[in-house]
């Protein structure tokens, strides 16, 4: 019965709860307010059952409220939200974003124009050959890891934006503070030579959220939006339950989908 409901969006987006509010019920082919009026409604005391899991138990019951299915919406495509800390974020405008093993050798680069009074050419190839064989303890294993591996080149983005700027509501590493790739090689320079890489890097850079629409809607997208809202309208908190989005699987999100390129004050 559902099925005449079925809906295509022009793209998921949440920027903010507003942005997510309105579609969603796009999305859900309802009014904005009778979606608002309905998660405000939600009664909370149904996540004592502990027969379903309240992630997958109140975006269901929502959805049913509003005489809609999952399954019957269609998202064509979604915003997403890549953090980083970069030298020059226009560089997104031009270049997109990469995964990680066609930027990994502008980190490096970018690195050592921060050393370069104290380190020459063949110290600092050196130090990355040693860090990619096996120094570094932890930090170099971690830096293998993802280096050498396809499953963590992204790129990533995050479907809630604001997860990036409150990174600890969702146990989530704080992007916008350094790039992960940066701090594995940055502490290991800094168990080598005992110089603060990292707090260099982060004063010759600047924190950025890249906006980019993309056709790759993720499973999770409608669940974790109505998340989103039911948190933000209900609390003003988010919860793990607002955590998840995008993995580029090794394929660059090209300049055309970038919509926007922030540069958030800390």
């Amino acid at each position: 019965m559902c099925a005449a409901y079925a809906h295509v969006v022009i793209g998921l987006d949440c920027q903010d709860d507003q942005t997510a509010l309105a579609s969603l019920a796009e999305a859900l082919a309802v009014d904005v307010e009778e979606l608002r009026a309905s998660v405000l409604a939600y009664d909370e005391s149904r996540f004592a059952d502990s027969s379903e899991d309240p992630y997958v138990r109140l975006p269901r019951e929502l959805l049913e409220g509003l005489g809609r299915d999952a399954e019957t919406i269609s998202l064509d495509s979604a915003f997403y939200f890549h953090g980083t800390r970069v030298p020059d974020p226009d560089s997104f405008y031009r270049d997109g974003i990469l995964p990680l093993d066609d930027v990994i050798g502008r980190v490096w680069a970018a690195l050592f124009e921060l050393v370069r009074d104290e380190r020459s050419t063949e110290d600092w190839a050196e130090f990355r050959g040693e860090v990619e064989r096996d120094a570094g303890g932890h930090d170099g294993f971690l830096y293998r890891l993802k280096t050498g591996d396809r499953l963590h080149f992204g790129p990533y983005g995050v479907l809630v934006r604001e997860t990036l700027l409150g990174p600890s509501a969702t146990s989530s590493h704080d992007y916008l503070g350094c790039p992960e790739i940066v701090q594995d090689i940055a502490r290991c320079y800094q168990s080598a030579y005992g110089v603060d890489l990292e707090a260099r890097f982060c004063a010759a850079s600047r924190p950025v959220i890249v906006k980019f629409q993309s056709t790759d809607v993720w499973a999770g997208a409608l669940p974790t939006a109505l998340w989103f809202v039911f948190a933000k309208l209900r609390h003003d908190e988010l919860t793990l339950n607002a955590r998840g989005g995008f993995d580029g699987e090794g394929r660059a999100v090209p300049p055309e989908d970038v919509v926007d390129v922030e540069t958030v004050e800390r």
